[in-house]
């Protein structure tokens, strides 16, 4: 499978912006013969929906052109999904004050503070 998507990788990046349309478009009119030998809905796997989602969220928008898998809502909601399962960045600092250095303590005792 992965020999496929290199000979892919190589005609993409080989090609102009009017050779990307058509080439878009000769890959959507395959899907659709596909899906048409297929009888009832696809069903995918987590791991090929989180495939799918990784690779349609830098398209934005476009993507409600192109999904035919599953309606664009649908597919809206699997991305909302996968950003809320997805793990919150930590900044590794904790909250509140940040602790004195100690350079700053021992001038604080000296002066008979604290």
């Amino acid at each position: 499978m992965p020999n496929i998507f290199r000979r892919l990788f190589d005609v993409l990046a080989g090609s102009s912006q009017g050779d990307l349309r058509r080439q878009i478009q000769y890959l959507k009119a395959e899907n659709e013969v596909l899906r048409s030998k297929i009888d009832g809905p696809v069903r995918v796997t987590p791991e090929e929906r989180s495939r799918l989602v990784r690779l349609a969220k830098p398209l934005g928008s476009a993507i409600k052109a192109l999904v035919t898998i599953v309606t664009p809502q649908t597919f809206l909601r699997w991305i909302r999904e996968a950003d809320r399962r997805r793990p919150k960045t930590k900044t590794g600092r904790k909250p509140g004050r940040p602790k004195s250095t100690t350079a700053q303590d021992h001038r604080t005792h000296r002066r008979g503070h604290a």
